[in-house]
């Protein structure tokens, strides 16, 4: 007999805390938990593959322990079993609560499928994936519910927002879009729409103020310009006079300063005077006897902040021959007044050409210069007022380099001004703006006064005005001009351009929608009630075969007709959800249809015309035009009181073109969104055009009052053997 063994020795193990290490229990294997092997093991049954090819397990092994074995093998696989029938009875409960309640939910989704949106079943179950189908089942008809209850309300909203942007689009900027909607959509769109038009109203307002303010600011700045120019040729013409004066003998020079009406002198090189001749006493407040006997001396009349500017002048003339100099600068008179003067001189040498002698004339410009200091000071209001302006105002010259810009630059553009002026302008501006900033510079230089919009290098973009800047001539010189800074309206114009294409989308797959639960409604209405009608009216033929009483047949055949009337009623019904004239014949037979129709109710004589060309058409297109069709024959009946009215169709260049006339009362076309008192007609009208042209269609209208009316449907055809058939 084989020795026994303990595993723990066999395999060398560490596991201290394992169940079998060191036990006197060899029979490891049925003690649940040990570690052998660095995993932990549970039952025997669990660890029974591993068991039989361990070394422990055969040598240990005899007769009591497989006795021991079995009966642990007997206890566990009881308790397996007592398991296995718990694991049966729950999923007994569970399959029998999920077929109850898979049971409720399919009837509630065939009541919603059958039209009825408003179930609601009991939410309540022991199974949590019931419970939230049942919840979700709930949810889906609430929601179906209030789609019904929103679309006429969304349909409203279309035709209000169609209405005001055709309002807008002719300039009506008063036009609102009343707030307030359950649709978010429609709520947002209203915000938006008024908040653009707002926008739009305000910076038009701003800006003929911006333009009337500037022209005005122009205007007397060319004022000052022409006064001042003419101050200019006067002062020059009185230097020509002077210096010709000082060019003539001593004995023409006194002749000419008698008449002279400033102060004329001469005086030694060192600047001691000779004479004085003139105004002396008017402009200085000193005799001449006090100048001539130097109390005080002139260099003590200059003001001495502007000796300094004119000392080296006066070096050079005590120096150099022949100089000559021509300045201005300030004087105090003996009573404190300061007078600005315009002062020629000039040195006069003996043989050897050193000089010797100075003369001169001094005239008073103190009026000249305080216009001028005027007009400095308009300048710079003007500027200051351009620089407060919101708007961008630049001026740049014929080479196109900037000479000035006013604060709003720094914040518009994002440089400073610093940085912007003596720069030429092009390269502020996107690489695909330049070009027209180009153009419109020339323009400009050309005499135009050209409006433009741009993108500068930061992305804003900008409505630019320009007009020529010319000198006292009238030639221009450089360029004047605003820019306002309009990106905030650009983006608001987008996102209603994309909140538009987004009504277009909806209002098209409402249409969509609109057809199909027609179809839908028709197919139940043939299915269930004509069918039933149809029973009812075998029914009572066989009814009256076999009345026995003459009396009762009259009645039979009394209810038979109300049956016939209620199976026409029950057809025209049919025609007029589902068309499926539309459906099963096509376009053409369809609309040829709707004429015979109107002709036969309304009695208005009415011609159909079809090219006989074949047109097919998508879906959507041929629903859409149908529609539209059948809109603008229903609007004849209401509207224009025709006696006879057409319809053509006819194949042009790849595009289906339909035409509907009338011969009735006409209206003015600029007067259909706000006149119409029919909103349905108001907003069948808009719906047609708004829906065409993303199918790349459109809608033409002419119409006068007394004139009749003739609306043009242009819809595009898709290309042969897209489609089996032909007038789809």
């Amino acid at each position: 007999m084989e020795k026994k063994v303990k595993c723990w020795e066999v395999f060398e193990c560490n596991q201290q805390d394992c169940p079998a290490y060191q036990s006197k229990e060899l029979r490891c294997w049925l003690i649940s938990g040990t570690r052998c092997r660095d995993d932990i093991q549970g039952k025997f049954l669990e660890k029974i593959e591993m068991c039989i090819v361990c070394e422990p397990f055969n040598k240990n092994m005899d007769v009591d322990a497989w006795v021991e074995t079995l009966k642990v093998v007997q206890e566990q696989f009881s308790s397996f079993r007592r398991m296995v029938e718990q694991r049966d009875k729950e999923l007994e409960g569970i399959s029998m609560e999920l077929a109850l309640g898979l049971s409720e939910v399919f009837e509630a989704l065939k009541r919603i499928s059958s039209g009825d949106p408003w179930v609601k079943i009991p939410e309540t179950s022991k199974l949590e994936l019931i419970t939230r189908l049942k919840q979700s089942v709930n949810l889906t008809a609430k929601n179906l519910a209030e789609i019904v209850d929103l679309s006429h309300e969304f349909a409203i909203g279309l035709a209000e927002h169609f209405a005001v942007l055709h309002r807008v689009s002719n300039g009506d900027l008063s036009a609102r879009v009343s707030e307030g909607s359950r649709v978010e959509l429609l709520e947002s769109l209203n915000k938006v729409m008024n908040e653009m038009i707002e926008s739009v109203s305000r910076e038009m307002t701003q800006r003929k103020l911006t333009e009337e303010a500037l022209q005005r600011a122009h205007d007397q700045l060319e004022i000052r310009v022409e006064q001042r120019t003419a101050d200019l040729k006067r002062e020059i013409a009185e230097r020509q006079r002077v210096e010709e004066a000082l060019r003539e003998s001593e004995e023409l020079y006194r002749s000419f300063v008698q008449g002279f009406q400033g102060i004329a002198f001469r005086g030694h090189i060192d600047f001691t005077p000779i004479f004085f001749h003139g105004s002396v006493e008017e402009l200085t407040g000193y005799t001449e006897e006090e100048l001539t006997k130097g109390k005080p001396r002139w260099d003590q009349v200059i003001h001495p902040d502007d000796f300094t500017t004119i000392s080296e002048s006066i070096e050079k003339i005590a120096s150099v021959p022949d100089y000559s100099a021509d300045r201005e600068y300030r004087i105090i008179r003996k009573d404190g007044d300061i007078r600005w003067v315009h002062e020629i001189i000039q040195n006069l040498c003996d043989k050897s050409g050193k000089p010797v002698m100075i003369q001169g004339a001094i005239h008073d410009v103190t009026d000249r210069k305080r216009a001028e200091e005027a007009l400095r000071e308009s300048e710079r209001r003007f500027r200051d007022f351009l620089g407060d302006l919101g708007d961008l105002a630049y001026e740049a010259d014929f080479t196109g380099e900037i000479t000035y810009v006013n604060k709003a630059a720094e914040i518009i553009a994002g440089i400073p001004r610093k940085d912007i002026i003596g720069k030429p302008f092009l390269p502020f501006f996107t690489r695909e703006s330049q070009k027209v900033a180009a153009d419109a510079f020339q323009k400009t230089l050309n005499g135009e006064t050209p409006e433009y919009e741009l993108t500068l290098i930061n992305g804003r973009i900008c409505h630019f005005k320009n007009q020529p800047r010319r000198d006292k001539d009238g030639k221009t010189v450089g360029v004047f001009g605003t820019a306002r800074d309009i990106t905030n309206r650009k983006i608001a114009e987008q996102r209603l351009s994309i909140y538009h294409d987004k009504l277009r989308t909806m209002a098209s797959k409402l249409s969509l929608a609109e057809e199909q639960e027609r179809r839908r409604i028709a197919t139940e209405v043939h299915d269930s009630v004509g069918q039933n009608l149809a029973f009812a009216k075998i029914k009572l033929g066989t009814l009256i075969e076999s009345a026995s009483s003459p009396s009762v047949r009259p009645m039979i055949e009394e209810v038979g007709a109300l049956v016939d009337e209620a199976i026409q009623d029950t057809r025209s019904l049919i025609s007029e959800l589902g068309s499926p004239v539309l459906h099963e014949l096509g376009f053409v037979p369809a609309v040829q249809w709707l004429t015979q129709k109107l002709e036969k109710r309304h009695h208005i004589a009415t011609d159909f015309e079809d090219d006989g060309q074949p047109k097919p058409l998508s879906d959507d297109v041929g629903v859409l035009l149908y529609q539209a069709v059948r809109e603008l024959l229903a609007n004849i009946v209401r509207h224009s009181q025709a006696d006879s009215a057409r319809v053509s169709i006819m194949r042009n260049s790849g595009q289906i073109q339909v035409v509907v006339t009338d011969d009735g009362v006409g209206f003015d076309p600029a007067e259909i969104s706000p006149g119409m008192d029919d909103q349905r007609s108001r907003f069948g009208l808009f719906s047609i055009r708004e829906r065409l042209e993303p199918l790349g269609g459109r809608m033409e209208m002419a119409s006068e009052p007394g004139q009749g009316t003739k609306v043009i449907l242009i819809g595009p055809i898709e290309a042969l053997g897209q489609r089996d058939t032909g007038n789809v």
